[in-house]
């Protein structure tokens, strides 16, 4: 007879990200959020230390956040956000996928779902 195995998610993990998050930090933010995403039913990846962001590491969101949509999971990206993260956005023609929020002191971008990975 073969027992069955239960996981318990945790309701939420959070990453607090600082510095520049360019190519070079890619792989290692990937895993993270793999990480996180196996774990939690929703990822928090706060921004608001984060100097400088780059194509690669926006492309890398916009793929978690689709797969936690798959998952019926959440991912929300936490600021207040730096100027040079707005500007990154907006350069790499992503201002209509990404949608800032502000309310209760808080900004977050919530990335639209279309139903394709990036």
């Amino acid at each position: 007879m073969t027992k069955k195995i239960s996981i318990e998610l945790l309701p939420k993990t959070e990453l607090l990200l600082d510095g520049e998050l360019s190519i070079q930090r890619v792989a290692e933010l990937k895993e993270r959020l793999q990480q996180a995403i196996e774990q939690s039913k929703a990822v928090d990846v706060d921004l608001t230390q984060v100097e400088r962001i780059d194509l690669c590491v926006l492309q890398l969101f916009c793929s978690a956040h689709h797969t936690t949509t798959n998952s019926g999971r959440c991912l929300r990206l936490l600021g207040p956000l730096p100027d040079s993260v707005r500007s990154t956005v907006a350069d790499a023609g992503l201002s209509d996928l990404i949608d800032y929020a502000e309310g209760n002191n808080e900004q977050r971008l919530q990335i639209e779902d279309r139903g394709e990975a990036l």
